[in-house]
């Protein structure tokens, strides 16, 4: 098994989507996509955000284009990261538990699609939505839009995201996270071995192949 997690909050996720969808393919094994709040990750909320730092911040914009393409998506920066980005807060330096970027609901919903059967599609067509497309994944219409194209009662699922219990997954996921050193996102896990980043995903393949032969 491939367990991998992730937040909204960052495209690199969405850029890995289709590899592992391979990966998983090719040694036949199952991924599990675990959604958590990045924020939340004890190493990560108190660590200071890459757009405090401008030449980082546009080296990263630029090779996350690299990426889309070498992957073949358009990723485009959503309307609400770029209006903050434009009107930054008082304090100067932002700290990762100040993300501009509202993922509750969609993640909430990624917690509900596990359960019922449509992850795949709910996870490819919800990172489209605000990475391709721009769109506010905070709006009840867009996550509800996100089930009905993974064939799921857009209404009831929407419902069930909004519930304690699917909170309460979200939160039991993000803590075992934590507890398993996780401090951003993309993160897979092979067994105990850990890899960050999409970029990883060669020595996620070599792992998982060592398994297979072992």
């Amino acid at each position: 098994m491939l367990e991998a997690y992730f937040d909204y909050r960052s495209p690199f996720p969405y850029l890995a989507i289709g590899r592992v969808a391979e990966l998983a393919q090719r040694h036949g094994i199952r991924v599990e996509w675990l959604p958590i709040r990045l924020p939340a990750l004890e190493s990560y909320g108190e660590r200071p955000m890459g757009h405090n730092f401008a030449k980082r911040n546009a080296y990263v914009g630029i090779d996350l284009q690299r990426w889309a393409r070498r992957v073949g998506l358009e990723v485009r920066t959503p309307p609400a990261l770029l209006r903050r980005l434009e009107s930054p807060p008082a304090r100067q330096t932002v700290l990762g538990r100040d993300h501009p970027l509202d993922t509750e609901l969609a993640l909430r919903g990624a917690v509900v699609a596990r359960r019922i059967g449509c992850f795949d599609a709910y996870h490819r067509s919800l990172s489209r939505a605000l990475w391709t497309d721009g769109e506010d994944v905070t709006q009840d219409e867009v996550v509800a839009r996100a089930f009905e194209r993974a064939g799921a009662d857009g209404g009831e699922a929407l419902l069930e995201a909004k519930s304690d219990g699917a909170g309460n997954e979200l939160a039991r996921l993000t803590r075992e996270a934590d507890e398993r050193g996780v401090f951003g996102v993309p993160t897979f896990f092979v067994g105990e071995q850990m890899f960050w980043g999409q970029d990883r995903l060669d020595f996620v393949d070599e792992a998982l192949a060592g398994r297979q032969s072992a």
